[in-house]
């Protein structure tokens, strides 16, 4: 076996279990049909080399994406200040140029639309490929979306040429990140700058943020492993920023001949021990089992999924999940079966402490709460050994 992204044997085992719902946003629109969900294993391999990290126990003929995928996560205001970030720095990457874009993994369409929205008659066309896509969302007459993955087969479905591609939140997904970027560069087959948007893993393993690894993500980054995949796949990168709270790289790379020196992505990457999940378990269990009253998490989706597997397993001390997304409203998690709420049930549900999934959205959901009356207490879920 050898590392995904520059082929060296040399890696170390950073965390492993068992049994894990292969997926985390599908939606299960009963409880026992969320119990059945398929499971899958984790073996969290980490390059000592590049400091790639992947999942050495994942099948991908296990994971095909379709419409019962659910993701979105613009519901939120503090998620959409930072969608509109991202928009306004690729179309700074047009250099004030009209342009042809195209979107690899572009969900529901939305980013597309914000783009639209804020680029103006710069944009010239967008073009989206997702297997997921519903075609639920009214679209702006210059965006067209196909339902489908973009592969070979399917990038002539583009009309034109794009000069800037955009994959955010997609190459995670891909066991073999290198052929993806590389398929990208050839469908493309001329100048172009691409964007790419996609956890940090550095900001996952340094926090011992057990809930962000799960089997969906097969393919995890630091900033130096991302360099040398784009670098390998024909893409001389040029910017890698940390964004959203440090939570997820975002990375600038273009088509230009002038040769990237990747070097110093190489024999870089920091020792790592295998990840001790004893300390993280044992205080959200003891958080959760000592609480006496009603408890609730708020964020059905990956990290929920995967808290809620790891220390409550049974549903046995957690009612419910509140997700602001309709969507997904009315489900259940896989495995545990734990149903999703409104904000508004929550509260007829009685729930006094809310357990909050992803910190960025801590500030957001306790004004929430306030202004439905609730005096529930609020407590983010963060990693590390020092509970």
């Amino acid at each position: 076996m050898n590392c995904p992204v520059c082929r060296s044997s040399i890696f170390t085992q950073l965390y492993s279990i068992k049994q894990v719902p292969v997926f985390l946003n599908r939606r299960w629109t009963s409880r026992a049909a969320a119990r059945a969900a398929e499971i899958g294993a984790l073996s969290t391999e980490k390059c000592t080399k590049c400091g790639f990290v992947w999942n050495s126990a994942f099948e991908p003929d296990r994971v095909i994406y379709d419409q019962a995928y659910e993701n979105d996560q613009t519901h939120s205001a503090a998620f959409q200040k930072h969608l509109a970030e991202v928009a306004d720095r690729t179309i700074a990457a047009a250099e004030s140029r009209p342009f042809h874009l195209l979107e690899v993994g572009c969900g529901q369409g939305v980013f597309l639309a914000e783009l639209a929205n804020r680029a103006g008659d710069l944009l010239l066309s967008a073009t989206g490929y997702d297997p997921t896509y519903r075609g639920e969302r009214k679209m702006p007459s210059n965006v067209t979306i196909a339902e489908k993955y973009f592969n070979r087969d399917t990038a002539p479905l583009m009309t034109v040429r794009p000069n800037i591609v955009v994959t955010r939140h997609t190459i995670e997904h891909v066991p073999d990140p290198v052929h993806f970027l590389s398929s990208i560069r050839d469908a493309i087959n001329g100048d172009a700058t691409l964007l790419i948007e996609t956890p940090d893993v550095e900001w996952i393993v340094s926090r011992g943020e057990f809930q962000d690894l799960f089997y969906e993500h097969c393919s995890l980054f630091t900033a130096d492993s991302l360099a040398l995949a784009m670098g390998r796949a024909g893409w001389n990168p040029s910017r890698i920023d940390r964004v959203f709270g440090d939570q997820y790289l975002l990375a600038t790379g273009t088509t230009s001949h002038v040769a990237t020196d990747l070097s110093h992505a190489l024999n870089k990457a920091a020792e790592s021990k295998k990840l001790d999940p004893h300390n993280f378990l044992s205080h959200w269990k003891q958080v959760i089992h000592s609480a006496n009253q009603p408890i609730a998490l708020w964020g059905a989706g990956a990290k929920g999924v995967t808290f809620a597997m790891l220390v409550d397993p049974g549903a046995d001390a957690i009612k419910a999940v509140v997700d602001i997304n309709p969507e997904k409203q009315g489900h259940y998690l896989p495995k545990t079966g734990i149903p999703i709420i409104s904000p508004s049930a929550a509260i007829d549900l009685g729930i006094q402490t809310v357990l909050v999934m992803n910190p960025n959205y801590l500030e957001e959901i306790t004004r929430k709460l306030k202004s439905l009356g609730s005096s529930a207490t609020v407590i983010p879920v963060i990693g590390g050994d020092d509970h």
